[in-house]
């Protein structure tokens, strides 16, 4: 029987993962969940699912007691659940920045990392994957798009494979006016056409940060320059990303918009299972979905995170830290009310100016640290609009 942690149990990521799992039947059992803010249903989902360790920051002692009278045991760190609690595989659905110390500590006690918190890699990920060669684990992307690329590679081989097209169904403004998007309020840029999502990675999509952090995440994972990387826009997401081979071939993944592929393929290659096994999603129709392979270009002077993505990717390591983190700040302010959804790029923008080349990022604490001094520049630049 495998082992599988899951954590941020409670959000999208999480909640596919278990109702796959729920209805699969390989032998894989949930042996720890966490969640941030939502003990009942933390709770409610260990009992379900007779998992017997749990982890949440925000755990107070009538919660504790209600959970000990369960024969649940409660964690405040997620970290040391992890630490604590004996499984081969972490599936690290943790929004944002918050999971990056979780996926530190999966690979640092023997774990192998189902990765879906992108931020992780976009800060640390030439750190985490040689902490994963040191501890000999290994890191499974579940993003769709870099799990089909993964695949993708793997099909045809690295030293095939020219050039890698990132797919975006363009957010629900792709079709939008300057002076539309001024007046764009924090719930309808949470209202993703395709995916249905947290808060958070749906306004990235609006602003596309989400397909400039991606781009990000796919040079990292996959050793790509960044010049050998594409983004364009498949508005039915139906496309979840193509190689170009050396040779001129195009090849590409097609299936509806659905995560239980990306993180069950995850699971499954972790676990050394055939993901033949247990079919969880309907094959795809193709004459009955009316598919529409429609592409177009990226508006990059519309959309600008993917532009400052490109910049970054193409100036330092810490560059990548202080661009994840001021769009954290940006988003942020935007659902405050603090700033309009245009303004998300321009304080993003002023902050890496204002940080500059950050260079010095060879350990761990230098990346919570340049994250940390970006926070503090991103919060005082916010206040100048």
């Amino acid at each position: 029987m495998k082992k599988i942690i899951i954590l941020g149990c409670t959000g999208s990521i999480g909640q596919t993962a278990l109702k796959a799992l729920e209805n699969d039947k390989a032998p894989i059992n949930i042996v720890a969940l966490s969640a941030y803010t939502n003990f009942s249903k933390l709770l409610e989902i260990a009992v379900k699912f007779s998992v017997k360790t749990i982890a949440t920051p925000l755990a107070n002692f009538d919660n504790i007691q209600k959970a000990k009278a369960l024969g649940i045991k409660v964690f405040n760190s997620i970290e040391e659940m992890i630490k604590c609690t004996e499984a081969d595989l972490v599936l690290n659905g943790i929004a944002g920045t918050a999971g990056l110390n979780s996926s530190i500590t999966a690979l640092s006690t023997g774990k192998d990392l189902a990765l879906a918190n992108k931020e992780s890699i976009v800060m640390a990920g030439y750190l985490l994957k040689e902490l994963a060669k040191n501890n000999n684990k290994k890191i499974f992307p579940v993003d769709s798009e870099h799990s089909c690329l993964a695949e993708l590679i793997e099909a045809h081989g690295r030293n095939k494979v020219d050039k890698l097209f990132i797919t975006a169904s363009g957010g629900p403004f792709r079709n939008f006016s300057l002076n539309q998007l001024k007046g764009i309020t924090p719930l309808q840029a949470s209202n993703h056409p395709t995916w249905k999502m947290g808060k958070k990675i749906s306004i990235d999509s609006a602003t596309l940060a989400n397909k400039a952090l991606e781009i990000i995440e796919a040079s990292v994972l996959f050793d790509f320059p960044s010049n050998k990387i594409v983004p364009i826009i498949n508005p039915t997401s139906q496309v979840h990303s193509l190689v170009n081979l050396k040779n001129g071939q195009t090849y590409a993944q097609i299936s509806q918009p659905s995560m239980v592929f990306p993180i069950m393929n995850a699971i499954y290659k972790a676990f050394g299972f055939s993901y033949e096994l247990s079919p969880l999603t309907s094959i795809f129709d193709f004459m009955g979905n009316g598919i529409k392979l429609e592409f177009y270009p990226m508006d990059q002077k519309k959309f600008p995170m993917i532009r400052l993505g490109f910049e970054c990717l193409n100036s330092s390591k810490g560059s990548l830290i202080v661009f994840n983190a001021a769009n954290e700040i940006a988003v942020n302010k935007f659902c405050l009310g603090e700033i309009n959804f245009l303004q998300i790029p321009i304080l993003v923008e002023k902050t890496l100016i204002k940080m500059g080349n950050q260079t010095l990022t060879d350990t761990f604490e230098d990346i919570f640290e340049i994250d940390r001094k970006t926070r503090e520049i991103g919060e005082k630049l916010s206040k100048t609009f």
